[in-house]
């Protein structure tokens, strides 16, 4: 017999007549503000279900299914989703993360796609390989989070922080990253062709090998980057800072670069870079 308690008040919610709920049938339920910490909900079915403000830490959730389920507010500290099913694969089917603290958690694999996670807390979170297709994730604390080889198409994360995050060989073309702070972000051979990366702060940042082919990139700071290897053909670098980027073989084929700061950055090492005779302390 499992007790299902709130988290705030321990007032008994409900009772479980089984000795796990791996593989429980929760379906369009409501157990919101719900005590789960630690329990094994692996292979759950929990769409729809109301897990709002729910204690989720350190909870089994691998290979659940939470399409449309609403865990704003949610503790989910620790907790492992991998391979987790939390869409039905259209926009009003995503699963809501809204607030939810979700630093630490194991999402490696997970099918994010279309998932409402607006100022989620994913700090250092694993997201190793995930879908984020069309994921909406605003003002998302992602500063540390491990997201090789994640798929971030078309997703928004405008005034995201993505301080540290290892991003290397990520999906992400299309991405709307206005705004966003990738500072020390490793992007290493990452796919951000037509991302839109306006205003972005990528300061030692490590692009190394990035595929930034029509990206825009319009008054990024891009000062201390690593941008070896590089593609930023037709990328668009209006009044964008590279001051002390490291720019060796990187290819600015039908960049306009008149407005960029470029001082202080070897573009003698660059491929098809224009740049101009009134541009100060450029090597």
């Amino acid at each position: 017999m499992i007790e299902i308690r709130h988290r705030g008040t321990g007032d008994l919610i409900r009772t479980v007549a089984r000795d796990s709920l791996a593989g429980v049938d929760w379906r369009d339920d409501e157990l919101s503000f719900a005590n789960l910490a630690g329990m094994d909900l692996r292979g759950a079915q929990l769409d729809y279900c109301d897990l709002a403000d729910a204690d989720l830490r350190g909870a089994q959730l691998d290979d659940a299914v939470l399409v449309g389920a609403t865990l704003a507010g949610a503790d989910l500290r620790d907790a492992r989703i991998n391979n987790a099913v939390l869409n039905g694969g259209h926009h009003a089917s995503g699963a809501i993360f809204t607030n939810a603290l979700m630093g630490g958690t194991d999402l490696s694999g997970a099918d994010l796609r279309f998932t409402d996670m607006n100022s989620a807390d994913l700090a250092v979170a694993i997201l190793v390989g995930a879908d984020l297709h069309n994921a909406r994730m605003q003002r998302v604390n992602l500063a540390g989070a491990d997201l090789r080889s994640a798929l971030l198409v078309d997703a928004d994360l405008r005034r995201a922080d993505l301080s540290r995050a290892n991003l290397c060989k990520a999906r992400m073309n299309g991405v709307n990253l206005i705004d966003a702070v990738l500072d020390g972000a490793i992007l290493g051979r990452a796919e951000c062709g037509a991302a839109i990366m306006n205003l972005a702060d990528l300061r030692n940042a490590r692009l190394i090998g990035a595929h930034l082919v029509g990206t825009h990139l319009e008054r990024a700071n891009l000062r201390d980057a690593d941008l070896t290897d590089a593609d930023l053909s037709g990328a668009y670098l209006g009044s964008a800072i590279l001051r002390h980027a490291t720019v060796t073989n990187a290819n600015f084929a039908g960049v306009e670069l008149s407005t960029a700061n470029l001082s202080f950055a070897n573009f003698s090492e660059a491929r098809n870079a224009k740049v101009m005779n009134y541009q100060a302390n450029v090597r």
